[in-house]
């Protein structure tokens, strides 16, 4: 866990978000990331991790979203599975559900090219002209 401000709580996210090829072949952006947690402010984290790990989804509020939805997530990603992503795209009537093969919890970042394909081709199907 980030409870406290330690390296070893810094490589565990990482290696959770990005699959072990990945970090090696991309030593910088490893770098860029794992200096954005160093500069976290661990309090303010903490009490955001609290919301998330607590936090019970409406399901009546859910299920009123009218808006044309895409639900997106790394088929690795232990943090916010699959099956959790799936489960709010079935509240949200006409949403969508994309998994990004062997993407982890970053895979925006890792599968940048198919994660942003994947939002192109939504987009595009649901411009209005």
């Amino acid at each position: 866990t980030m409870k406290k401000n330690k390296a070893v709580s810094k490589k565990r996210a990482l290696v959770r978000w990005f699959t072990e090829d990945f970090i090696k072949k991309n030593p910088h952006i490893y770098k860029k990331i794992y200096s954005m947690l160093e500069k976290t402010n661990h309090e303010t984290w903490l009490k955001v991790y609290k919301i998330f790990a607590y936090h019970e989804d409406n399901e009546v509020s859910i299920k009123k979203i009218k808006a044309n939805s895409l639900i997106i997530t790394g088929q690795d990603d232990i943090g916010s599975k699959p099956k959790m992503s799936e489960s709010l795209s079935k509240l949200i009537k006409g949403s969508q559900f994309k998994i990004i093969k062997k993407g982890k919890h970053l895979c925006n970042i890792e599968c940048a090219e198919n994660y942003n394909l994947t939002i192109r081709e939504f987009i595009d199907k649901n411009a209005k002209p």
